[in-house]
């Protein structure tokens, strides 16, 4: 109940809490029963939908509507605000049943509300309870415009307890939006979803409570009160987007918060978020991404390629960019600010996050291109690049094209300009956001002949998961990488795993299965793979791994190896022990080397804090 009288310093629930008939309690019993099972994964039949719509702008959402819906799985209704027009009619059995919201206009609070109009919106909530769907997990409410992901929102809401009171959603981009309603409530434009439990409580004296708040004006502030009232907070998910811009939104759609897309809303307000397609057509554009993977979708992906000095930042299925100088992850991250607010009027900080500002400086800005095309392909079909050690995966690619010319000079003599596409790789498999930090990608190669069929220069890029590892110590686990042996003598030197050529250890893109098959041994020297005719792999490595075309065949000698460092910016220097007394002027290999450096320096980060 909402007491207001004072007689009473406990918290009350409305109504004694009570599960959905399809989970029993948990409640200990006085008889000796055998614990129960836990329950079985969430999945998309235990969603139910509550979407407000209008009848006047349903002609402009209905094509957004359909791209998200799924006919006979999900299960869900959309409330009018009034009588479907015949124009509407007759209903399609492609989408959920229709209702017509309840008549509020005959409430007490109607005509001492603020905004009387916002009562229906906040009963939806109560109306769709009212259908009685049977084994429901979860409700989620949205708008007419609101696009959801599905499989991303039930990959989320599976990591969540549903028997528990939960009220997850996310709030606006934009502060002035949160600081005019709250900074504690799930936009509903966005979407938001609420367990079971909680709407069992929620709706039994939702009518009471409305009548507490007619100062609120929007629907969201009052549904978010009513749920505080119960002793609920907000659990924020950043997958949730109001989207509170106008204008080009394509810089905060490239470079997605770490966390699963959930949701689009006022997608029919920004501009078209492909600028070569309309605002419907865009949507579909992004769609045609998500029904294959949308566990990576906007997913930010950063790689960078050392000999032109340039960094990648990819937007899974969206977009991708070339800065033509090497630009730090923690940069890219922050989006570009090519957006507006919602209020238009600026009064900074503006937005919830960090931006960067836009400009004509040649380094700063990045080559832009979309997101063409996607494809699946088999382990057959893959030319090698679905190979990750010694795993073997079915691979997606994926086809970004230049929007348009830059029109600035170049940073560096390393232009970008006559990159035209660029092909982006990845493993079939979906992103598990609990575990895993993000995916970072690998350049395999430029293809600087221009095709017949399209003209265009290709760049190929693999995506690859980010290991687990303690920041300290990942730092020099990859000390090895800058201390190589140059190919001075090749007898000694690993044709695999040492950096004797530009392209690095061959062993980061060649596996060790194409090693094994190609009947060399992995700890195969120079001397093994190549003789005075040329190269002994295979002829068609080349084509599987693009680049070995280009190392040329070393002159072999029996010189020692000789141990260089080579540093940030690729180049290698000489490194003389003997002037070192840490190794008592003791001549040591390169593993060695890297051993004792790397002991040493572990165990006084061990000390470390």
């Amino acid at each position: 109940m909402y007491n207001h009288s004072g007689s009473s310093d406990h918290c009350l629930l409305p109504v004694p809490k009570r599960f959905n008939q399809a989970f029993p309690s948990s409640r200990p019993s006085p008889f000796s029963l055998p614990p129960m099972s836990p329950p079985a994964p969430t999945n998309i039949n235990q969603l139910v939908f509550g979407i407000s719509a209008s009848v006047k702008a349903w002609h402009g959402r209905k094509s957004y509507f359909q791209e998200w819906w799924r006919p006979n799985i999900t299960r869900g209704y959309i409330f009018f605000d009034k009588n479907p027009t015949p124009d509407i009619l007759p209903w399609p059995d492609y989408l959920p049943p229709y209702r017509v919201s309840e008549n509020t206009s005959d409430f007490e609070v109607y005509s001492r509300h603020i905004n009387p109009d916002v009562i229906r919106i906040v009963r939806t909530i109560l109306e769709t309870f009212r259908e009685g769907d049977k084994d429901v997990r979860w409700y989620v409410m949205g708008d007419d415009d609101t696009i959801f992901f599905l499989d991303n929102l039930v990959e989320l809401l599976g990591r969540y307890d549903h028997t528990k009171y939960l009220y997850i959603g996310g709030v606006s981009e934009c502060v002035k939006s949160n600081y005019d309603f709250s900074f504690e409530m799930a936009f509903g434009g966005a979407g938001f979803a609420l367990s079971y439990p909680l709407v069992e409580a929620l709706v039994a004296n939702l009518d009471q409570c409305i009548s507490t708040y007619p100062f609120y004006f929007v629907s969201d502030q009052i549904l978010s009160a009513c749920i505080a009232d119960l002793g609920v907070p907000l659990t924020p998910e950043k997958g949730f987007h109001q989207i509170d811009l106008v204008h080009d939104i394509s810089g905060f759609l490239s470079a997605h918060p770490q966390s699963p897309l959930i949701s689009l809303h006022h997608l029919d307000v920004a501009s078209p978020i492909f600028p070569s397609k309309t605002r419907y057509k865009s949507v579909r554009q992004l769609m045609t991404a998500a029904k294959v993977d949308q566990s990576r979708l906007l997913q930010q992906m950063v790689c960078y390629h050392k000999p032109k000095n340039w960094a990648f930042s990819i937007a899974w299925g969206y977009s991708a960019y070339i800065y033509e100088q090497f630009v730090p992850r923690s940069i890219l991250r922050r989006p570009l600010e090519t957006f507006t607010p919602w209020s238009l009027h600026r009064h900074p900080p503006d937005y919830m996050f960090n931006t960067r500002l836009l400009t004509n400086n040649s380094c700063e800005t990045p080559h832009v291109f979309y997101f063409r095309s996607i494809k699946k392909l088999s382990h057959n079909e893959s030319n090698g690049n679905s190979s990750y050690g010694n795993t073997i995966a079915d691979q997606i690619v994926m086809t970004f094209a230049r929007h348009k010319r830059r029109r600035l000079p170049p940073c560096s003599d390393h232009s970008a300009d006559y990159i035209s596409k660029i092909r982006v790789y990845s493993q079939m498999t979906r992103l598990n956001f609990v575990e895993n930090r993000g995916e970072c990608c690998d350049v395999l190669n430029i293809d600087g002949k221009n095709t017949a069929e399209k003209a265009s220069t290709y760049w190929r890029l693999n995506c690859r998961l980010e290991p687990k590892v303690n920041f300290r110590f990942h730092r020099f686990n990859q000390l090895a990488n800058f201390i190589s042996n140059r190919h001075i003598g090749e007898f000694q030197c690993s044709a695999w795993y040492d950096t004797w050529s530009d392209y690095g250890p061959l062993a980061n893109f060649i596996s060790d299965r194409h090693i094994v098959r190609a009947g060399f041994a992995r700890d195969s020297k120079i001397r093994d793979i190549c003789d005075d005719q040329g190269w002994r792999w295979p002829n068609d490595w080349p084509t599987l791994f693009p680049g070995l075309e280009n190392i040329a065949v070393p002159t072999l000698n029996d010189r020692p190896d000789a141990i260089k460092w080579c540093d940030f910016m690729g180049d290698h220097c000489d490194f003389s022990e003997r002037n070192c007394k840490l190794f008592n002027k003791e001549t040591r290999s390169c593993d060695k080397l890297v051993a004792m450096i790397f002991s040493t320096v572990s165990l006084k980060l061990i000390s470390v804090k």
